[in-house]
């Protein structure tokens, strides 16, 4: 079984103002559910081989949500289950 990448998912509560951070450090925009960001909800942004994911929780979800999530990808889930 090959992993291919693990990404932690960042919780914000302004998915524009939290993108452009990151761009400022030298990320890019590498995704985003919809083009325009003030409308989008789960974003991702990447430099290098370095890749984080965003996604958007309002002030009342993110009291009660985890602090950061992990996305696992990998080449096959078969190989996983076996």
């Amino acid at each position: 079984m090959m992993f291919v990448a693990v990404s932690p998912v960042c919780p914000t509560t302004d998915l524009s103002r939290t993108m452009a951070f990151w761009e400022r450090l030298g990320f890019e925009r590498d995704f985003a559910d919809h083009p325009d960001l003030r409308q989008a909800t789960y974003a991702g942004v990447r430099r290098e081989t370095l890749e984080l994911h965003l996604q958007t929780f309002t002030l009342d979800q993110i009291q009660t949500t985890q602090t950061m999530a992990m996305r696992i990808r990998l080449e096959s889930r078969i190989a996983l289950e076996a």
